[in-house]
């Protein structure tokens, strides 16, 4: 590079605000380059180490901007905005703390359905019935309790 002939203007805002003369580049073992001025006073410093700093600042909120608008559409796609979303993720922990219980009641009423079909169609019939409203003595139970359990809590 020709030290002699490469004159170097500073500028911000299509303002020229100094000019100096750049007399040699050193390029350090990890790739970054050092320009070596001639003439470059202490103001002149100052405003390329600002802008050097300006430019740091953006790069850093450009990329937290981007990290956010990225969560943003994550979040948008997942259906975490959705109605009904919040009271489903409850349900579905309700459901998990109950899963050993409910999974015995559902294998009971599965074999409940198979001792039944054993039978004659008339015999099914009054079986059927008669389960229908066991069933239906238990969901009230269950209402019951939970209204209870409400006014206690």
């Amino acid at each position: 590079m020709s030290a002699e002939n490469k004159i170097v203007k500073i500028t911000k805002d299509d303002s020229t605000q100094a000019t100096y003369k750049q007399t040699a580049v050193v390029v350090t073992e990890q790739g970054s380059t050092q320009t070596i001025m001639e003439n470059e006073g202490l103001k002149t410093k100052a405003v390329r180490v600002g802008d050097a700093v300006t430019d740091l600042t953006v790069s850093a909120v450009d990329r937290a901007i981007n990290a956010v608008k990225s969560k943003a559409k994550e979040f948008y796609h997942s259906g975490v905005f959705e109605p009904g979303y919040a009271a489903e993720r409850k349900d579905s922990a309700d459901i998990a703390r109950l899963g050993p219980l409910v999974t015995r009641l559902a294998t009971e009423f599965e074999n409940m359905e198979t001792i039944v079909s054993e039978q004659s169609y008339p015999e099914q019939v009054q079986l059927l019935t008669g389960y229908k409203k066991l069933l239906v003595e238990q969901i009230n139970v269950i209402d019951t309790r939970a209204h209870f359990v409400k006014r206690l809590s």
